[in-house]
């Protein structure tokens, strides 16, 4: 024997293992094992295989699971490595405080999360969130479509009260390189099957219009140029019923009228 105790094979325990006293000790009860400290169950794992940190019960209505539970009002599961340090300060903490539930990284560093095998939302050190992309550069990036609905009202508020050119504003940008390229807002109304666009138009991107097409549903085609009613070119010509204003004059046509109208 190499030690003060040396065993080759299987040592059995009627009942339990004691470290002076009963107040430090592995033992069982019932099914499930037990590790005691200071006179209380710190550790039990279950018959079922559950792992119960601070409690006997488990809480788990199905299937297996940790729980860890705490007499005061806060419970935490703190996750460390050799980067983020053993501190006190250090690493990613899951807390249930009083009624609420806390995500915390501590560190300077981004908290993402994934789903089926890929990042879905991050939110960097700085505050940042960002969804369909890793790196946000505004307090909300989203990368891709958005949509909000509701069986009432819905509405999108914009605030501010800064000193600045404005107070709240929709920035829309373009990143194409061509003027193949449409910025504006669809009107969809899905009731009465039509569709109003304003905005600057697709394949003329450097003018302005306002136009209607029917459609039961949102299309994309409602922005281009044979759609429109009202016409601004970049030059301040503006037409209404043409799209090719050819003076510095509010130039109006329609097709039940003897002549067209030119007026300063």
């Amino acid at each position: 024997p190499t030690q003060k105790l040396d065993v080759q094979g299987t040592i059995l325990v009627n009942n339990e293992i004691q470290f002076v006293d009963s107040a430090m000790r592995i033992y069982r009860s019932s099914n499930d094992m037990r590790i005691r400290t200071g006179g209380s169950d710190r550790l039990t794992v279950d018959s079922s295989g559950n792992v119960l940190i601070g409690t006997t019960t488990s809480p788990f209505p199905n299937g297996t699971g940790l729980a860890v539970n705490s007499s005061g009002a806060i419970s935490r599961l703190i996750l460390q490595n050799s980067a983020t340090g053993t501190g006190t300060s250090n690493g990613f903490r899951l807390g249930a405080v009083n009624n609420n539930v806390e995500y915390e990284n501590v560190e300077n560093g981004y908290q993402a999360f994934y789903n089926n095998g890929a990042e879905r939302l991050r939110i960097n050190a700085d505050g940042k969130v960002g969804i369909g992309t890793t790196s946000p550069t505004h307090k909300l990036h989203v990368a891709g479509d958005t949509l909000i609905t509701t069986t009432g009202e819905a509405e999108l508020t914009i605030q501010g009260g800064g000193p600045n050119n404005h107070n709240g504003a929709i920035v829309f940008k373009a990143t194409n390189s061509t003027s193949v390229r449409g910025l504006g807002i669809y009107m969809h109304d899905a009731g009465g099957d039509h569709e109003w666009y304003a905005g600057t138009p697709y394949a003329a991107s450097d003018q302005y219009q306002i136009g209607r097409k029917a459609t039961s549903s949102h299309s994309v085609g409602t922005n281009e140029i044979t759609n429109a009613f009202v016409t601004v070119k970049n030059d301040g010509d503006v037409g209404i019923g043409t799209t090719s204003p050819s003076s510095r004059w509010l130039r109006v046509e329609h097709s039940e009228w003897p002549q067209q109208g030119s007026f300063f």
